[in-house]
């Protein structure tokens, strides 16, 4: 993450301004910029406030040299005093909470921008004792009330690449692993309500490298030490199932075309049995046949483009169409229908019509 490495900041109380001299630490070499700090803000303290705030974020940091380095590593000395043993802003984005926000504009307000307009310092004793102690409380609260709708609160999340449309999620408790459906993860909460998650032992967050980066290779030893990831590697595959029918009938009629339109006008009204005897079946993914038909229409669009198209644009329109519903009938394969529409452009380019 990059941030400003501010070599000099002035603090103008007189006119209720703020010079700070950085440079962008991302760029080499360093080049240093006075610039105004906030001049869109009129009141000085609030002023100050924020940019303490934004020091305290890790946005700002002075050089070493800087004298107001020494008054930040006391700030931070402070922070860590209220907060204890805990962490706020770990807390905050597990929990959704603000905490962090919170200690930080007290400290900012508090103890740093009275530095700067040479004010006392007024601590507010209760707050500082009881900050750590509020923090622990509403978690709780939210951790019972989403343990009540079956939600668990999660600390880290990867999308998985062995368990198909799966994540593998670090838990906030016990340092366990939990593999669960993608969809059901929402930014540091589970939802589980429907209790689909496989939550592995305790101290299984140990394998996170293993199950959360590892790959196919590792998923014989994955399945060794957890066995109840079996039923993770297994995904939702949605078929197309289609069967033909055919018969023969003897119709009576002057035409062709007069037979054919009989036959059906007797087969909705009833008057004839449909066939029954089935030449042909077979399964094609929902998906697949999806990734035909896109690519049919994109080839259509890039041979409309072509100088020699001319007059056959319906013709190459009704070859597309047709690769498509002999994949889709199962009469060729995905490759064999790809390498079809390949060749339209070839086709068309060479003016030879007849092929398509």
């Amino acid at each position: 993450m990059s941030y400003y490495e501010v070599k000099s900041v002035v603090f103008d109380k007189k006119n209720g301004k703020i010079f700070v001299t950085a440079a962008d630490s991302s760029c080499r070499p360093l080049y240093y910029v006075r610039r105004e700090y906030a001049s869109g803000i009129s009141d000085f303290k609030e002023k100050c406030k924020q940019f303490w705030v934004s020091v305290l974020d890790g946005n700002m940091q002075f050089l070493k040299s800087c004298h107001w380095s020494e008054e930040t590593e006391k700030a931070f000395e402070v922070i860590r005093r209220i907060e204890k043993e805990i962490t706020p802003i770990v807390g905050d984005t597990s929990y959704h909470t603000s905490f962090w926000s919170e200690l930080k504009s007290y400290v900012a307000t508090t103890y740093l921008v009275p530095l700067v307009t040479k004010e006392d310092v007024a601590a507010d004793e209760a707050f500082e004792s009881e900050f750590a102690e509020k923090c622990l409380k509403k978690w709780r609260e939210i951790e019972k009330q989403r343990a009540d709708n079956g939600q668990i609160t999660i600390l880290s999340a990867l999308k998985s690449s062995i368990f198909p449309g799966k994540v593998v999620l670090q838990c906030e408790r016990g340092n366990r692993l939990i593999v669960a459906e993608e969809k059901k993860y929402h930014p540091g909460i589970l939802d589980n309500a429907e209790r689909t998650a496989i939550i592995l032992p305790e101290g299984s967050g140990e394998d996170w490298k293993m199950i959360a980066c590892g790959t196919k290779k590792d998923l014989p030893t994955i399945l060794s030490k957890y066995p109840q990831l079996t039923d993770a590697c297994k995904h939702s595959i949605r078929l197309r199932y289609y069967e033909c029918y055919e018969g023969y009938y003897d119709v009576q009629a002057s035409s062709l075309e007069e037979a054919m339109e009989t036959l059906r006008e007797d087969m909705r009204n009833g008057k004839v049995d449909g066939p029954d005897e089935c030449y042909a079946s077979g399964c094609t993914t929902v998906e697949m046949e999806d990734v035909v038909r896109r690519y049919a229409e994109y080839q259509y669009n890039n041979v409309r483009l072509n100088e020699y198209l001319g007059k056959n644009e319906t013709a190459v329109k009704t070859y597309c169409d047709r690769v498509v519903q002999r994949f889709v009938d199962g009469l060729i394969t995905v490759n064999e229908a790809m390498k079809l529409l390949n060749d339209t452009v070839k086709n068309v380019s060479a003016n030879t019509t007849e092929r398509i």
